[in-house]
């Protein structure tokens, strides 16, 4: 019986990628195909030209990041451990996203309280794709502006514990068991694959990844990670 659950939630994620590739894909494809039906017709147009190029640069651009992101979450590549403070990686990825912080009018508020030379192994780079997303995220959600909360501590099990909160729009409570799966998204803009990315990186580091959110007050994400010299 456990196996033919396991097999038919596989066949579910199966056909929810397959459903969520052909939807990403068409768009791009469909604005393709309409300049393309013209650009006989116009070719000596210089703004349809000019127009043209921008398109096929910008819809182009869509599919690549969205086949590599599912070449992502696909065939995940095993992180390469190596000592990494966690602190500064937050405060270094937060100092990266400060002019998109500044303009929509976002204040950070940082409770970095574990230790500041906790030193674990983990893979810098994707860590970091983790909370970039997780910060974009936040940022997404609140379009007027509101407060961006990360936080460091460690647990009672001595586990490293990451939160990342916001004051946004939050998530419905129907929502909150799909936002891991693959595109799954309420974004007009987006693949559906970053939550899918992150879950998979934090699992790779033996962690976990939490979320909690009330509809108009905001959402909360915290990843737990062992705080370990070797994983």
């Amino acid at each position: 019986l456990r196996q033919e659950v396991a097999q038919s939630e596989k066949l579910k994620a199966v056909a929810t990628m397959a459903s969520g590739l052909a939807h990403e894909i068409k768009n791009p494809l469909t604005a393709l195909k309409t300049f393309s039906e013209h650009l006989r017709a116009k070719k000596d147009d210089p703004l349809f030209l000019d127009r043209f190029a921008e398109i096929v640069e910008r819809e182009v651009g869509r599919v690549d990041e969205m086949v590599h992101q599912l070449l992502d979450f696909a065939k995940p590549t095993p992180p390469k451990l190596a000592d990494t403070a966690i602190n500064k990686l937050l405060e270094d990825t937060l100092s990266f996203l400060s002019n998109q912080l500044i303009q929509h009018q976002i204040q950070v508020e940082q409770d970095l309280t574990a230790s500041n030379d906790l030193i674990i192994q983990a893979d810098h780079n994707q860590l970091k794709q983790v909370f970039l997303n997780l910060f974009l995220n936040a940022i997404d959600a609140m379009p007027q502006g509101g407060t961006l909360s990360v936080k460091t501590a460690m647990s009672a099990k001595q586990q490293l514990e990451i939160t990342v909160a916001d004051t946004g729009v939050g998530i419905a409570k129907k929502d909150l068991a799909h936002i891991f799966d693959p595109f799954f998204s309420k974004k007009e803009t987006g693949t559906g694959l970053g939550l899918a990315i992150c879950f998979g990186i934090i699992k790779e580091h033996k962690g976990v990844i939490k979320v909690e959110s009330v509809v108009g007050k905001g959402t909360r994400f915290i990843i737990i990670l062992p705080n370990e010299k070797t994983l």
